[in-house]
């Protein structure tokens, strides 16, 4: 899940808001294990490493249109992968809570 970080809302209860809106789901944020801010535009990435308190998504279809598993690699090579998900990958396979 996605999305943008509300006024007076810090990037850890954005990570819970966003699993909650878009995959149904509440999650328990463990660590942020990578950040990113473009240059070139006003847009700044958040990765986290999460524990879901349930495996039962109920996906907003008007938030998200496909619910994919995917291993690092298969993610790294979809179509649809935002900029620099390598990256967060490999902090994520890093990330030691």
């Amino acid at each position: 899940p996605g999305g943008a970080i509300e006024i007076g809302e810090s990037p850890r209860d954005a990570v819970v808001r966003e699993a909650k809106e878009e995959l149904g789901i509440d999650v328990e944020p463990v660590v942020q294990v990578w950040h990113h801010r473009f240059d070139s535009r006003p847009l700044r990435l958040f990765g986290w490493l999460v524990v879901p308190h349930s495996w039962d998504f109920v996906p907003d279809v008007e938030e998200i249109d496909a619910l994919l598993w995917l291993n690092a690699m298969e993610l790294a090579d979809h179509a649809d992968v935002l900029p620099r998900t390598a990256d967060f990958l490999a902090c994520l396979e890093g990330a030691n809570p």
